[in-house]
């Protein structure tokens, strides 16, 4: 009896995060902080491998989302959304961690002291 030759695997959707032609420019889908940040780290690190590749395309576009975060908040400020719709966000407060001798944390690498503005 003859055996008969299987097909070769192959992966199915595989997609690559840059262009086949040069894996150091930015993927098309980064904005322009995104495509930015892509271009300062691949010149420092020359990111190669595929993990690596996905894991600064995600960075990448989650610094163009903040730019459009940033956008929207010099803009409107900071406000949230109700049924009713957007109000000022009151409750809203910077927190300040600072280096302080006075407050010490036996489980913390330094002493830090908490600012609510």
């Amino acid at each position: 009896m003859r055996k008969t030759q299987k097909p070769p695997l192959k992966l199915v959707g595989a997609t690559t995060t840059s262009t086949a032609a040069n894996p150091f420019q930015p993927p098309p889908n980064l904005g322009t902080s995104g495509a930015s940040a892509w271009t300062s780290i691949q010149n420092e690190y020359q990111i190669s491998d595929a993990g690596g590749l996905e894991l600064l395309n995600q960075l990448c576009a989650a610094l163009d989302d903040i730019t459009s975060y940033d956008e929207i908040i010099s803009h409107d400020g900071i406000v949230i959304r109700t049924k009713t719709g957007t109000r000022a966000q009151v409750s809203t407060g910077l927190v300040i961690l600072t280096a302080s001798s006075s407050h010490f944390d036996p489980y913390l690498p330094w002493p830090l002291e908490v600012i609510w503005l």
